[in-house]
């Protein structure tokens, strides 16, 4: 979703209106998760499952935390971030 976000919002036309509005607030947490939250969450599992024994180890839990941080950064980009976005956009235009 941030790729298809990011490639929308670089347009010239549509970034004249977007630029500085919470749209851009948008696109910024919702790349920023994308590369450097799972990353950084990829790099300490990958130490944490090599220093914690198997039989301590549980991949259900570590896949209800991912989906768990995933669906929470969807929720803010789609209930809060958007809607004040796109009423932050329309006062620009407006004006």
């Amino acid at each position: 979703m941030a790729y298809q976000f990011g490639s929308f919002i670089n347009l010239p036309v549509v970034n004249y209106y977007m630029h500085s509005t919470y749209l851009t607030g948008n696109h910024a947490h919702s790349a920023m998760w994308g590369v450097k939250g799972n990353i950084a969450l990829a790099g300490m599992l990958f130490c944490m499952q090599h220093s914690i024994k198997k039989e301590h180890w549980s991949p259900k839990l570590v896949s209800i935390a991912f989906w768990s941080f995933n669906g929470g950064i969807a929720l803010m980009m789609f209930l809060c971030l958007f809607p004040i976005g796109l009423f932050h956009m329309y006062v620009t235009m407006d004006q």
